[in-house]
C-alpha cells in the first residue's frame, strides 16, 4: 500500500515535507473492519522539549463482532529516510471480544527521537478475530511532527583567519554567519562592538536558514592596533528561542609596507645618483631602514641615499623597513648599473655597401653594449622612412610606410641611432644601392592570334636599367609553375650591358594555346607580360582522339567528331574558327543520355582533350543532396577538366538529350531539371536552378547565356547549356530537413534563442508555442512570426519561460511548398541563479551615479541596495537583459556610498554580490544657471557651458537581433517621459544598445517651442543606418503641465537637435491616460531631443519670463545643491541698504557667542532644523557667499550634511514669481 503525507494546513512550523513513500513490505489489503485515528500530537505540531520524548495518543475502532485491537507500531520517515518502525507496543485482548462497533483510545506508545528534524509519522495496529488469528495491519493517516530541541544553529566564519599577525589596520574583515533552525527563523542580526562602539545589522529571515554577513574596514582612527573587536551573530526562531555565537578579534600591529623605489629610472645610469624609496606604516610607527649596497650596509631614518659607484658594472641594492616593535619587510633586490660607454653598431657583411639589393630585401644590423644593452634602436633613411628595429634581426628600411623612393633605382642612405639603458648613444650611416624596378619585357613572337603551322616560336627581349637581366620564363596554357628558359650569361645575346634577347622553339599540340612570359634581374625583380593567345595548325589523328577520350571515359560507348553540317569528319587539319561537334553516347546514366559539345576549333586546347564526363557521380550527388531536399533521377557532371580543353565559356555550348516524356513527367512541376553553372557551388535554391522551356524560335549559339529545354514529340527532351558543369533531373517532393538546436529536451536557463538547422533550399520557417498560461513565457501563446532562412539556420528572437513543461512546433517550407513539421516537448528547469559580475559606478556627479552590470550569463533584472549604513532609495531595472544600468539620484555631495546588487532571472533565481563603493563629487559653488531645465515652462534657452547634467537614464543592450525583427525598448520610469522606442532591422545586429538620458537643462541654444517639458539625449551603439532606417518614439506629457503652461494637447511636438537647430519631428497624439497624454514621433536617427509645446494665444508673450524661471515638475530633475554666487559689492534699488544692514546684523549675531539658535535650548530637533533652514533662506536671498554660509554654521556645530540638506530644501522651495532667481 502507498502512504502519502497529507497537505499542510496552519503555520505552526516551516514548510511541510510533502512526499509519497511506499511501504513495499506491507503491500496487503488492510482489514476493512478496523480504523486507526491519530489524536496527539496533532498534525504539523512543533515540539521543543529538551528530551524529545513524545507520547502518542490514538484511537482504534472496529465494526465487526468477534474482533479487537492487538499489537500496534509507530512508523516514522524523513525526507532523507524511508519509512521505518520506530517502536512496537503490545495491547492486551479486550475482555469482551464479541463487542460490535467497539472503540478504544490508547496513550501507551512513547518514543524518544534521537535528533531534530521534520518527521512524518503514522500508527498501524493488528486486529484479532474470534479464532485469535492475526490479520494484516490497519494504518492511520500520516501526520507531520517537527522536533526542535536544540533551537537555532549559528556557525560563523571570517574571510581571513585571525591570528598573531592578522588582522591589521586597513584589513577588510568580513564576518559571516550561517544560521539554520528546524522550526523556522524569526530574526537575526550581527552586532559589532569596537571598543564600546556598537553597530547592529538586522535581518528578517524567511524559512529555516539564512546567510548573513557584515564587513568593516579597519582604520587607524576607528580600530588602531590593540583594539579588541567582538563580532556576535544572534538568531531567534519562531518559538522565541535565541542563540548566539561570538568571536573576539584583536587588531595586530602591522609591519611597514615593502620599500619601493620611486625613481626606478635610475637603475641604469651614467653617473652616481640619489635613490629614493617609499614605505608606509599603517599604525603610524616610525620606520628604520637598513640599506645593503654592493656588500656594505647602513641604517637610516631617511628614505634616500646617494650611490658611490666608481667603475662601470652592476651593483646590488636591497632595503628593509622595520617599525619600533621589530616588524619588518624586505624589498626585492635591485640592480643598479653604471654604464659610461656607448653601444657599437655593425652592418652584416652581406649588406655592407652592396649594389645588388631591392627595397624588399632586408638588412641586418647588430648592436652590442658591454654593460646595459641597447634600449632604443632606430633607423632613418633619405627616402622619408624611419622606425625601430631589433638587433640581429633582418628588417626592410626602404619598404616602410611613407617611402618617397617607390619604384626607383638609386643609391640610398640609412642612418642608424642606438641608445643603451643608461642613455649613451651612437649614430652610424650606411650607403646602399637599391634596385626596385623590374626589367621591361617585350614579346616579339608569338603575337596575339598568331598561327603556327609547325613549331611555335618564342622570341623575347628584356631591358634592365640598374643591374642585369638574369633569366626568362613562361607560363604555358595556364600552368601555375613557371617553365624557365635555361640561359646563362654566355648564352644571352646582350645588346648592351643591360639588354638581353632570347629565342625558343616548342613543339605544341594543334589547337589554341596561351602563354605569359617573364623576365628576371639579378636582384630578384621580375616582370610578366600580358597573356598571349596563339594557335598551332596541324593534322590530328582522329582515331587517336577517339580512342583517347573513350579510354579515359569508360562510360562513353560512342564518340564521333562532326562538322558544322553534322557530317562525320574522317581527316582533320585545324583551321581558324572552324566549328566542330563532339557527340558522345553515354552508357552509365539511368535513362540513356547523349551529350553534344559544339565548339570553335581554334578555341580548343587539344593537349587537354581528355576531359571527364561523369554520370551519377556519387560524391557530387551527395553534395547536391546535402544542399537540396530532392530525389535525383539522373545526373550528368563535367568537372573542371572541361575548362582546360575549352577555357573560354563563350566558345562553345552543350546539348544534352534525355529520353523523357515531358507531359507524363510534368517537367517544371515536381520533376525539375537543375543546372548549376559552377560545379563547386550547389547551394543555389531549386527555384533559381530550375531550367525552363526555351522560348519560341530559340537557336543555340556559343554566346548563349542561359539554359533551357525543348520537347521533341514527347519522346525526348533537349537541354541546351551555355557551358558545362552540372545537370540533374530531380523529383522535388521531399520536405526540408529540420535539426533542432535550441531548445534542448531540458533547458537550464530561463531565456534562450529558438533556432533550428534546415536544408539550404528552405524558403521560410515558423514556430508555434503551445501554452495555455500567458504568464508562463515572455512570448504570446500559439503564435510566431515567420523568419527567412539564412546559412541553413532559422533563428528567432530570444524567449523566456517559467519552469514547467512546454510543447513547441517547428515548420520548414521549401520553394516547392513541401512542409516539414517537427514537435518538441521540453522542460524548463532553471534552479540556478545567474552569475553576477562586479558592477561599475560611472557618470558620477554630486547627486547622481549610474550603476552598470554587464556580461551576466543570462538576461536578468537588477536591484541596487544601500548597505553598511549608506542611505538611498532601492532602485530596480526590470526589463530582463544581460547588461543592466540604472541611475541613483538624490545623493549627497562629497559622500562615500556602499551598496550591494542583486540580479534575478525570469524564474526568480537571485544572486547577490558583495559590497561595493563609490563617492559623489563635491558640490560646485558657482551660481545657478539662468537657462531652463526643460521642466515646467522652460522655452529651450541655451545652457550655460558645462552645466548640463544627467538626472535619470535607462539603457538596454541586445546580444543579437535577427534581420526583420521588430524590437521594442520599453521604459517604465516616472522620471523619463519616453515610454518606448520601436524599430525594425534590415540586417543582423550584435551587441546593439540604446541609451536614454534625461538632462537637467537645454543642451543647446535656441528654443524648442514656447515651453519645454523635458530635454533628452538618446544614443545608439552597433546600429548602423543601413540596418535601422527609423525609430518610433512614444512619450507621455502630464495634463497638469500642459494646463500650467496654457498649452493645448495638440501642440506637443518632439524636437530633434540637428544642424545646430531644434527641428520639429512629425508628432501625433496616440492616446489619453488618466492624468497624461501619449504621443508618437518617428526619427531617422539620434542626438539631443526636446519635448516642447506651443502656448495658447496671449500666453506666448510671457515666454521670455518663463525661460528664466527654474524648472518645476520635470521628471527626474534634481535641484541644484550649490548656493548662489557671491552678490555684487553694491545693489541698486530703494531698500537694498536695509536688507544689507539686516544681513550684516544677522551674520554678526550668528558669529557671536550667543548665536540666535545654536546655544538655545530647542524643544524639539525639528525646531532646531527649522531655524537652520530659516538662516539659509535669509542668507541665500541676500546672496551671501556659499563658503561664508557653511563656515558660520559649522562653527555653531551644524554638520555639513545638514547644511547641504538645508540649501537643497531652500532651492526646491516654491517662490512667488517676483522672488524667483535665474
Amino acid at each position: 500500500m502507498v502512504r502519502a503525507a497529507s497537505g499542510r494546513e496552519g503555520s505552526t512550523g516551516p514548510s511541510s515535507i510533502a512526499f509519497v513513500l511506499a511501504l513495499s513490505i506491507l503491500l496487503a489489503i488492510a482489514a476493512q473492519a478496523m480504523t486507526v485515528t491519530l489524536k496527539a500530537p496533532g498534525n504539523f505540531t512543533a515540539n521543543t522539549t529538551a528530551s524529545r520524548n513524545i507520547t502518542f495518543v490514538y484511537n482504534v475502532t472496529w465494526s465487526l463482532a468477534g474482533e479487537n485491537a492487538s499489537n500496534c507500531s509507530l512508523y516514522i520517515a524523513t525526507a532523507a529516510q524511508n519509512w521505518v518502525i520506530a517502536k512496537n507496543v503490545s495491547i492486551d485482548d479486550i475482555s469482551d471480544s464479541n463487542i460490535t462497533n467497539g472503540s478504544v483510545g490508547f496513550s501507551n506508545l512513547s518514543y524518544r527521537f534521537s535528533s531534530d528534524n521534520n518527521y512524518t509519522y503514522g500508527i498501524a495496529c493488528l486486529n484479532f478475530n474470534s479464532s485469535s488469528t492475526a490479520t494484516t495491519p490497519t494504518f492511520s493517516n500520516n501526520f507531520t511532527l517537527v522536533i526542535d530541541a536544540a533551537g537555532p544553529d549559528v556557525n560563523t566564519t571570517f574571510n581571513v583567519t585571525p591570528n598573531s599577525t592578522f588582522p591589521t589596520v586597513v584589513t577588510v574583515l568580513n564576518f559571516t554567519a550561517n544560521i539554520t533552525d528546524v522550526i523556522g527563523l524569526a530574526h537575526a542580526n550581527i552586532t559589532t562592538n569596537i571598543s564600546g562602539s556598537i553597530a547592529k545589522l538586522n535581518y528578517t529571515p524567511s524559512g529555516t536558514s539564512i546567510r548573513i554577513s557584515a564587513a568593516i574596514t579597519l582604520t587607524n582612527s576607528t580600530a588602531p592596533k590593540g583594539t579588541v573587536i567582538n563580532f556576535t551573530a544572534y538568531a531567534t526562531d519562531t518559538s522565541s528561542r535565541e542563540k548566539q555565537n561570538s568571536t573576539l578579534v584583536t587588531v595586530q600591529n602591522s609591519a611597514p609596507t615593502i620599500p619601493s623605489i620611486t625613481n626606478a629610472s635610475y637603475m641604469n645610469v651614467t653617473s652616481n645618483r640619489t635613490i629614493v624609496w617609499n614605505s608606509t606604516d599603517a599604525d603610524g610607527d616610525a620606520i628604520l631602514y637598513t640599506v645593503w649596497f654592493n656588500g656594505d650596509y647602513f641604517s637610516t631614518l631617511d628614505s634616500n641615499f646617494t650611490t658611490n659607484m666608481a667603475n662601470d658594472g652592476t651593483y646590488l641594492l636591497n632595503i628593509s623597513a622595520a617599525d619600533s616593535t621589530g616588524n619588518s619587510t624586505n624589498s626585492s633586490a635591485w640592480n643598479i648599473t653604471l654604464d659610461t660607454t656607448p653601444p657599437a653598431v655593425s652592418l652584416a657583411a652581406a649588406n655592407a655597401n652592396y649594389t645588388n639589393g631591392t627595397s624588399k630585401r632586408p638588412v641586418t644590423v647588430t648592436v652590442t653594449d658591454a654593460a646595459t644593452a641597447a634600449n632604443a634602436t632606430t633607423f632613418a633613411t633619405n627616402c622619408n622612412t624611419s622606425g625601430s628595429f631589433a638587433s640581429g634581426t633582418a628588417f626592410n628600411p626602404f619598404n616602410a610606410s611613407g617611402t618617397t623612393c617607390t619604384g626607383l633605382n638609386s643609391t640610398r642612405t640609412m642612418n642608424i641611432t642606438v641608445t643603451d639603458h643608461a642613455g649613451n648613444s651612437n649614430s652610424s650611416s650606411f650607403l646602399l644601392g637599391i634596385d626596385d624596378i623590374a626589367p621591361t619585357i617585350g614579346v616579339i613572337a608569338p603575337t596575339s592570334g598568331q598561327q603556327f603551322t609547325a613549331n611555335a616560336t618564342f622570341n623575347l627581349t628584356a631591358n634592365e636599367s640598374f643591374v642585369r637581366v638574369s633569366s626568362f620564363g613562361y607560363y604555358l596554357d595556364g600552368a601555375a609553375v613557371q617553365s624557365n628558359i635555361t640561359l646563362d650569361r654566355n648564352g644571352l645575346a646582350f645588346v648592351s650591358p643591360i639588354t638581353a634577347n632570347a629565342n625558343l622553339s616548342l613543339n605544341l599540340t594543334p589547337g589554341t594555346h596561351t602563354a605569359i612570359f617573364t623576365a628576371n634581374d639579378t636582384v630578384g625583380n621580375a616582370r610578366n607580360s600580358s597573356q598571349v593567345t596563339f594557335t598551332v595548325i596541324g593534322p590530328m589523328d582522329l582515331f587517336s582522339l577517339n580512342t583517347s577520350l573513350v579510354e579515359y571515359n569508360t562510360n562513353i560507348s560512342n564518340f564521333t567528331i562532326r562538322n558544322s553540317t553534322g557530317d562525320i569528319v574522317t581527316g582533320l587539319t585545324l583551321s581558324n574558327d572552324r566549328t566542330l561537334e563532339f557527340f558522345m553516347a553515354l552508357n552509365a546514366t539511368r535513362k540513356g543520355v547523349n551529350l553534344t559539345i559544339n565548339f570553335n576549333s581554334s578555341a580548343a586546347n587539344f593537349a587537354f582533350l581528355n576531359f571527364s564526363v561523369l554520370q551519377n557521380h556519387s560524391a557530387s550527388m551527395s553534395y547536391l543532396e546535402r544542399n537540396q531536399t530532392a530525389t535525383i533521377l539522373d545526373y550528368l557532371y563535367l568537372n573542371g577538366t572541361i575548362h582546360q580543353f575549352l577555357p573560354d565559356n563563350s566558345s562553345y555550348y552543350a546539348k544534352v538529350v534525355i529520353p523523357l516524356n515531358t507531359t507524363a513527367y510534368g517537367i517544371g512541376g515536381r520533376v525539375k531539371l537543375l543546372y548549376y553553372p559552377d560545379e563547386t557551388d550547389l547551394t543555389t535554391p531549386i527555384a533559381s536552378a530550375n531550367v525552363t522551356e526555351c522560348s519560341a524560335g530559340f537557336s543555340a549559339a556559343h554566346t548563349t547565356s542561359g539554359a533551357c529545354w525543348n520537347n521533341t514529340n514527347n519522346r525526348t527532351i533537349e537541354i541546351f547549356l551555355p557551358h558545362f558543369s552540372l545537370l540533374a533531373l530531380v523529383n522535388d517532393s521531399q520536405a526540408p530537413k529540420i535539426a533542432i538546436n535550441t531548445p534542448a529536451g531540458t533547458q537550464g536557463i530561463s531565456e534562450f534563442v529558438p533556432n533550428i538547422t534546415v536544408s539550404p533550399d528552405t524558403a521560410s520557417c515558423v514556430y508555434q508555442l503551445n501554452i495555455t498560461r500567458s504568464a508562463s513565457a515572455s512570448v504570446p501563446s500559439n503564435i510566431s512570426n515567420a523568419v527567412n532562412a539564412g546559412n541553413a539556420l532559422c533563428t528567432w528572437s530570444s524567449d523566456r519561460f517559467r519552469n514547467g513543461v512546454y510543447n513547441i512546433t517547428f515548420n520548414a517550407t521549401d520553394s516547392a511548398g513541401n512542409i516539414n513539421q517537427t514537435n518538441l516537448v521540453f522542460t524548463m528547469s532553471d534552479g540556478t541563479a545567474p552569475n553576477i559580475p562586479a558592477p561599475s559606478a560611472g557618470s558620477i556627479t554630486d547627486t547622481t551615479a549610474v550603476i552598470t552590470v554587464t556580461n551576466v550569463n543570462e538576461t536578468a533584472n537588477l536591484s541596487v541596495y544601500a548597505s553598511n549604513g549608506s542611505s538611498f532609495s532601492m532602485q530596480e531595472q526590470n526589463d530582463f537583459n544581460a547588461s543592466q544600468s540604472l541611475t541613483l539620484s538624490s545623493l549627497s555631495a562629497s559622500t562615500a556610498y556602499l551598496y550591494n546588487i542583486t540580479v534575478c532571472d525570469y524564474n526568480g533565481n537571485c544572486a547577490r554580490n558583495g559590497t561595493f563603493s563609490f563617492s559623489t563629487s563635491s558640490s560646485s559653488s558657482s551660481g545657478s544657471s539662468s537657462s531652463s531645465s526643460g521642466g515646467g515652462g522652460g522655452g529651450g534657452a541655451a545652457a550655460a557651458p558645462g552645466t548640463t547634467a544627467v538626472t535619470s537614464s535607462a539603457a538596454r543592450q541586445w546580444d543579437a537581433i535577427p534581420t526583420g525583427t521588430t524590437t521594442t525598448f520599453s521604459i517604465a520610469k516616472d522620471t523619463i517621459a519616453v515610454t518606448s522606442i520601436v524599430f525594425m532591422t534590415s540586417e543582423d545586429l550584435k551587441s546593439a544598445s540604446l541609451t536614454v538620458k534625461v538632462l537637467n537643462e537645454s543642451p543647446a541654444s535656441g528654443a524648442a517651442g514656447d515651453a519645454a517639458y523635458q530635454y533628452l539625449e538618446i544614443t545608439s551603439s552597433n546600429m548602423p543606418k543601413s540596418a535601422v532606417g527609423s525609430f518610433q518614439i512614444t512619450f507621455s506629457v502630464p495634463a497638469s503641465w500642459l494646463s500650467a503652461q496654457n498649452a493645448g494637447k495638440d501642440t506637443v511636438t518632439l524636437y530633434r537637435h540637428i544642424n545646430s537647430e531644434w527641428t520639429p519631428l512629425q508628432t501625433s497624439l496616440a492616446g489619453t491616460g488618466v492624468s497624461d497624454y501619449q504621443y508618437q514621433a518617428t526619427t531617422p536617427g539620434f542626438s539631443y531631443f526636446a519635448i516642447g509645446a506651443k502656448k495658447q494665444e496671449g500666453a506666448a508673450a510671457n515666454a521670455t519670463q518663463a525661460q528664466e524661471q527654474p524648472p518645476t515638475g520635470q521628471p527626474g530633475a534634481q535641484a541644484q545643491e550649490q548656493p548662489p554666487e557671491e552678490q555684487p559689492a553694491a545693489e541698486t534699488g530703494g531698500k537694498s541698504w536695509i536688507w544689507t544692514a539686516l544681513g550684516i546684523l544677522l551674520l554678526m549675531a550668528l558669529a557671536g557667542g550667543s548665536g540666535f539658535f545654536v546655544y538655545r535650548n530647542w524643544k524639539t530637533e525639528q525646531e532646531r532644523l527649522d531655524h537652520i533652514r530659516q538662516y539659509v533662506n535669509i542668507a541665500v536671498d541676500k546672496q551671501y557667499p556659499y563658503e561664508q554660509i557653511v563656515a558660520t554654521l559649522e562653527q555653531k556645530g551644524v554638520s555639513r550634511s545638514e547644511i547641504h540638506q538645508a540649501i537643497k530644501d531652500e532651492a526646491q522651495a516654491p517662490r512667488p514669481p517676483a522672488e524667483q532667481k535665474g
